[in-house]
């Protein structure tokens, strides 16, 4: 079977959707699919076989990996074509409502597979028919590291508690809240932490972080690093493996797959207990943080975020209490590992081959 994966280029962002476009093209090739990824930016023509009567040899399956959006539907349109692809899916993320006409709405009326439940619900409330859902997963091999490797970095800290954060710079991922509510942990923990936030790309952006930091006296116990999208897999695993407590701060997500890695380093996330979040981290394996309403936000008129806000005293109170609960916190951790391998790469991206 041959089959087409087209992600976005890496001038275009997109980093997580290439991710998520190799580890489908990794398990398809162990099954002895025919598969290759490219971008959207490359030109692809209709393979046309000049036999008598001229034939168009298409793609058997067209999977095409990017946020929902007016632009990205046109152009799902075209790898959608006849000529081009006998089989077509839309592997879409949505953060809240997109933007949508009517017409292009009706270019993806059951080609859609969502990540999970909360991408369904969004689409479906704007009346866009999803096919299945087919969750993200990630290769629990990447996420091994040597325990020297780990030591060594966690040392630099000494014996002050250690948090780690890694998100980009979009107001969804709350990485202003999560500042502030380290500002209530400070005044209420009885031991000195660390809270390591790798954040970008845009460097405005980490300058007001860094000034909020400032402004309530975190100096020496936030560090808000210019390094997201610069890291190795390696580095980043060691900081999740080194780490006291993973707190992913995101208000509004599509699926969320720094849940799934630090879980798969044995991490138990501090998190909002909202979906699709709380479609992966569940009680019994991470610390859940209720919310106390949504705020909708238009998205560089691409989307309308769903915010699910949350007091920071409240996430605050979460990541002290994991603390002060050291086995709990362990059992915790030890089941969030478990879990994350309901979402290996190779269960659930096979299943693109069950809806064809």
């Amino acid at each position: 079977m041959n089959t087409k994966i087209i992600v976005p280029p890496p001038y275009s962002g997109g980093f997580s959707f290439r991710e998520v476009g190799s580890k489908i093209e990794k398990a398809l090739r162990l099954v002895g699919v025919d598969v290759s990824t490219g971008y959207w930016s490359d030109l692809y023509l209709p393979n046309i076989k000049f036999t008598s009567p001229i034939e168009f040899a298409t793609w058997d399956l067209l999977i095409f990996i990017m946020t929902i959006a007016p632009n990205s539907a046109m152009l799902f349109n075209y790898y959608a074509s006849p000529m081009l692809s006998k089989k077509a899916f839309f592997y879409g993320v949505t953060e809240g409502h997109s933007v949508l006409d009517d017409s292009r709405k009706s270019l993806l009326h059951e080609k859609v597979v969502a990540p999970s439940e909360f991408v369904k619900q969004m689409l479906q409330e704007e009346g866009i028919r999803v096919r299945t859902i087919i969750p993200h997963g990630i290769d629990h091999e990447e996420w091994k590291v040597n325990s020297a490797e780990v030591e060594k970095w966690r040392s630099q800290f000494g014996d002050r508690y250690v948090f780690y954060y890694l998100a980009n710079n979009t107001s969804r991922k709350g990485i202003p809240t999560l500042i502030r509510s380290l500002s209530y942990v400070k005044k209420k923990l009885d031991k000195p932490f660390i809270a390591i936030i790798d954040t970008g790309p845009e460097e405005d952006e980490v300058i007001k972080f860094r000034k909020l930091v400032n402004d309530l006296d975190l100096e020496d116990s936030v560090q808000v690093n210019l390094s997201f999208g610069k890291m190795t897999r390696k580095e980043v695993a060691i900081k999740m493996h080194g780490c006291d407590l993973f707190t992913f701060a995101s208000h509004a997500e599509g699926f969320g797959i720094p849940l799934v890695e630090a879980m798969a380093c044995g991490k138990a996330p501090i998190c909002v207990d909202a979906p699709p979040m709380n479609e992966i981290v569940k009680d019994y394996c991470g610390f859940p943080v209720p919310y106390e309403k949504i705020e909708w936000e238009e998205y560089a008129s691409i989307m309308i975020f769903r915010k699910h806000m949350y007091d920071p005293e409240a996430y605050a109170n979460q990541i002290i209490y994991a603390l002060q609960h050291p086995k709990e916190l362990e059992e915790k951790n030890i089941k969030a590992y478990e879990r994350s391998l309901l979402y290996d790469y190779k269960k659930v991206y096979l299943k693109f081959l069950d809806i064809l």
